[in-house]
């Protein structure tokens, strides 16, 4: 099975990916820095990456998640996307993501999304 939809945390032209329908493309271009500043909303739009993963994902289509080189923002959604759907926290879920991409090292900023994450969970 190729891939059927596609969630961009970069640039990505739709001719990148050939065969995936336009609405099956979703972009949140994120910037990979640890200052709160470069990223308006950093938890919300990382939270929207998430949604759009979990809704293709309900719809049965194999998703592409990436970023440049899928070490902090590509780990950082797969990781809120595993724990959601693992009942675990994002932490853990990070650490059994870099068992197979062993390069992923998400920034202070992200990890600190992925820890807040787990908190939210507990206290709600």
């Amino acid at each position: 099975m190729g891939i059927e939809a596609v969630v961009s945390l970069c640039r990505l032209g739709t001719l990148d990916v050939p065969g995936v329908a336009p609405e099956d493309y979703a972009s949140f271009w994120m910037v990979d820095s640890a200052f709160e500043g470069d990223n308006a909303h950093a938890a919300f739009v990382l939270g929207e990456a998430v949604a759009a993963v979990e809704r293709y994902r309900a719809e049965g289509k194999t998703v592409l998640l990436h970023c440049v080189r899928a070490e902090s923002r590509t780990p950082t959604v797969a990781a809120l996307y595993g724990a959601h759907v693992a009942g675990i926290s994002a932490v853990e879920a990070l650490e059994e993501l870099q068992r197979v991409l062993p390069g992923a090292q998400p920034n202070p900023l992200f990890m600190r999304i992925l820890k807040d994450a787990w908190t939210a969970v507990v206290t709600s």
